[in-house]
């Protein structure tokens, strides 16, 4: 007996049940697959923007460490003023760049000087860094991997430049120690989460500094890591759990600017996605509840239809109880009607506003939106309602009882009754103000960082500008003092190789940095450059011609779409004179003559009936424009005080209609049709081949 009453009467109403938590479920799916997916991006651009940074950071560091290298290295190779004076001069620049020992060694490999005591005389014929210059011959700078040193009782990298006599034979190398930490130490001012690390690595896979214990993985080598090859693009990103602590991540990487060196910045996965398994879990948890709270009322309802005096009192209880567990929930939820009053809302709801829960239902849900969205968010509820859109996916302000405000991201979709029919629409809002601070930390964090890179890429500029003065100065004392036609010379040639030098430097900065931001133009004009060996000026100059064109046709077609998507012609005018500017606008773009005619009507009318009738003339006008051959279209108004009708006529090839039905009217007719019936009017088209085709709307005087 209760199976058949539940299989006879509770069948609709399990429908619309199934159809409400069909309708949840989706908008929560949908609301998790874009959290999921915002939470990746906003990732991968906090990774790769702190990893730019680093990169540009790290290239100023090791030039400055290059160009001190460089300038001890000819005071050696000149040998006129002490090498411990030249040293004690540069100090403030060693000191800077955190440079705790120089050391120049002979050719064969024993300690000529060391800034240290307990150095001299020491034999490294044996070290990599000498070898690999006094065999190779190599004279490129060279950044060591990091090593202990027992005499320095702490870990280094030595930056070093081969020395090469003025007969240009190999006579040592001149190297500068530098503990990893002053490569790492803008790393403790960057907070990525926990189980984050930040990496300073060698082409050959050698890690050189680290954001952790350097000693723990100074011996493993990322040698197959992305982005070390020498065909590696210069930035990119991956996910792969590292071999030294099994921590899965998040990497990007960035190549360091003219320096054989990549940063790689990897996020912890877990930490990246904490805040998304806390939202899909209240999210979840919502959903359960709100589900279970439409069953349970659903079977309610079911029981009442069979003994309404039992029931009635079953579903008092159970409603208090699954209000309850509706209030429980961590987001806000809630249930507007089609005009957007809020019926149903739970106790999250009450708290989030800040007002009592009799406040809430009964009021308009757009009067809780910050008021300068109130507006967007009121039409973006209606076009959910009407199915101009699925889901109502977004974030918004939303405005306190107490005066507040606090940011929420609401989903919505509607509620449909089991005959189709929309009944309310349901949302859920979750606060995430705290994850909007927490994007305007990074925001600032980066801000911050990009700031300190500037002031120390000034600070730098100042030293050397100060270094050259110093130099230019030192060498006019030479020069005064030295009169002899040799060093003159000699002098002269030095200063030729330093320009070469510096001119090599500025082609370098020039090629990383200002020719990479015009990477995306020379790809655009590639084609061009190659067909310079093959053309004449006429044929380039036709296809600079014809991509000028191209732009001021995208500029226009832009500009057009943008006026098809809002009608401004209607904002400061009536429909009448917003018609006859749209045709005076239409004849000259298509050459189609367009005549504007009837009585100009001055009654009220509501803006969506106002756009819903212009919108049919101008797609009425596109179609004969594309389809119609016409050469002359009629736009007539016809209103007495009980209807108004509008008719859009031209003398083109018309349509065979009596060969379609109105399932085969194109998208352009039916679009037309569903606005005119959307205002309460009723639309008809009268056409034949070779007859034109006449559009026709009538809207009755007393819906205007």
């Amino acid at each position: 007996m209760r199976l058949n009453i539940i299989s006879r009467t509770g069948l609709p109403i399990f429908a619309v049940a199934g159809l409400m938590a069909l309708a949840l479920w989706g908008a929560i799916a949908f609301a998790l697959h874009r959290a999921e997916r915002d939470t990746l991006e906003r990732a991968d651009a906090e990774g790769r923007n702190i990893a730019r940074s680093l990169a540009e950071h790290v290239a100023s560091s090791v030039r400055a460490m290059d160009f001190v290298l460089l300038h001890l290295r000819a005071e050696w190779v000149e040998g006129v003023v002490p090498f411990a004076d030249h040293v004690a001069r540069q100090q403030e620049n060693l000191k800077r760049e955190n440079v705790s020992q120089v050391v120049v060694t002979d050719a064969d490999g024993r300690v000529a000087y060391s800034s240290l005591p307990g150095f001299d005389g020491a034999d490294v014929s044996d070290r990599h860094f000498f070898k690999i210059y006094k065999e190779s011959g190599e004279r490129r700078l060279q950044i060591g991997a990091p090593m202990h040193e027992p005499v320095l009782n702490q870990w280094v990298i030595k930056f070093t430049r081969p020395i090469h006599d003025r007969r240009g034979r190999f006579a040592g190398v001149l190297a500068l120690f530098v503990p990893p930490p002053a490569l790492e130490r803008i790393y403790d001012d960057i907070e990525l989460g926990d189980g984050s690390i930040i990496a300073l690595v060698r082409a050959d896979g050698q890690i050189v500094a680290h954001s952790r214990d350097l000693a723990k993985v100074s011996g493993v080598s990322l040698a197959d890591a992305p982005g070390l090859s020498s065909d590696a693009a210069p930035s990119g990103g991956y996910r792969r759990t590292a071999r030294t602590d099994g921590i899965e991540r998040l990497y990007r990487y960035q190549k360091v600017p003219g320096y054989p060196l990549t940063i790689f910045v990897g996020q912890a996965a877990d930490t990246v996605m904490a805040p998304y398994r806390t939202q899909r879990t209240d999210h979840l948890v919502a959903g359960v509840l709100t589900t279970v709270l439409l069953l349970a009322v659903a079977l309610l309802l079911a029981y009442k239809r069979r003994d309404q005096q039992e029931a009635g009192r079953a579903l008092q209880e159970q409603i208090a109880h699954l209000q309850l567990v509706y209030d429980t929930s961590s987001a806000a939820i809630f249930n507007v009607d089609t005009q957007g009053v809020i019926t149903h809302a739970n106790r999250r709801m009450a708290e989030l506003f800040a007002l009592p829960l009799e406040n809430l239902i009964g009021s308009a849900y757009p009067s809780h939106v910050h008021g300068d969205e109130r507006e967007t968010e009121r039409q973006a509820m209606f076009a959910l309602r009407d199915g101009k859109m699925t889901t109502l996916d977004r974030e918004r302000r939303y405005r306190r009882g107490d005066g507040s405000e606090f940011w929420g991201h609401i989903t919505g979709r509607q509620i449909v009754d089991a005959g189709g029919n929309v009944t309310g629409l349901v949302g859920v809002i979750v606060d995430i103000t705290a994850r909007q601070r927490a994007e305007e930390q990074i925001r600032k964090l980066n801000q911050d960082l990009g700031r300190r890179v500037d002031e120390r890429t000034t600070e730098l500029s100042a030293a050397n500008a100060a270094l050259q003065a110093e130099i230019k100065e030192r060498r006019l004392a030479e020069t005064a003092a030295l009169s002899l036609a040799h060093r003159l010379r000699n002098m002269t040639r030095r200063l030729g190789e330093a320009q070469e030098v510096e001119r090599r430097r500025l082609a370098a900065e020039l090629h990383d940095g200002v020719c990479s931001n015009l990477a995306a133009i020379g790809l655009n004009l590639a084609l061009l450059q190659k067909q310079l060996q093959h053309s004449d000026a006429a044929s380039i100059e036709s296809r600079l011609s014809g991509l000028i064109a191209q732009i001021d046709e995208a500029k226009a077609n832009a500009k057009d779409i943008s006026v098809d998507l809002r009608p401004l012609l209607l904002e400061d005018r009536d429909l009448f004179s917003a018609l006859e500017e749209y045709a005076r606008k239409f004849e000259g773009s298509t050459g189609i003559a367009v005549e504007v005619k009837g009585a100009n009507s001055e009654r009220l009318m509501p803006a969506e009936k106002k756009i819903a009738l212009f919108r049919i003339a101008q797609e009425a006008l596109t179609n004969c424009a594309k389809h119609a051959r016409a050469s002359s279209v009629a736009i007539e108004f016809d209103g007495d005080a009980d209807h108004l009708r509008l008719s859009v006529a031209d003398n083109g090839v018309g349509i065979d209609l009596a060969g379609i039905n109105g399932k085969d009217l194109g998208l352009g007719l039916l679009s037309m049709q569903e606005r005119a019936e959307a205002i309460g009017g009723r639309w008809q088209i009268d056409s034949a081949p070779g007859k034109g085709t006449r559009v026709i709307v009538s809207v009755g005087a007393a819906r205007l």
